[in-house]
């Protein structure tokens, strides 16, 4: 009998599917059997080795939603000051205009200058 690398290789060979459609016609053996034992062991080193990729990717992909994220948080902080500084600086631009609007709805009273 050839060594588990050399009929991993096989099964490697014809691929997963095919190889599913043969143990389904028992053509590895009946359930128990050693060589049957060996292909169902490589069946599962292969479901194995696609739930650590699929969770590789998956932990890929949070990475980088959470880096974008942060990335969001940045621009709208700056964003943010941006818009606050631009309020600031009008107001002031029209700090007079402002007072005088005041002071016709009652909220500031009129001064007299000296």
């Amino acid at each position: 009998m050839a060594t588990d690398d050399e009929f991993f290789a096989h099964l490697d060979s014809i691929g997963e599917d095919e190889v599913r459609r043969q143990v389904a016609r028992d053509e590895y053996g009946t359930p128990g059997s050693q060589r049957r034992s060996v292909v169902e062991l490589w069946l599962r080193l292969k479901a194995e080795s696609r739930a650590r990729e699929s969770a590789s990717r998956k932990e890929s992909r949070e990475e980088m939603s959470l880096l974008i994220s942060r990335r969001a948080l940045r621009v709208s902080w700056l964003a943010t000051i941006i818009a606050a500084t631009a309020i600031i600086l009008n107001i002031s631009d029209k700090s007079d205009q402002f007072v005088l609007f005041l002071q016709r709805l009652g909220v500031l009273k009129p001064y007299l200058s000296a």
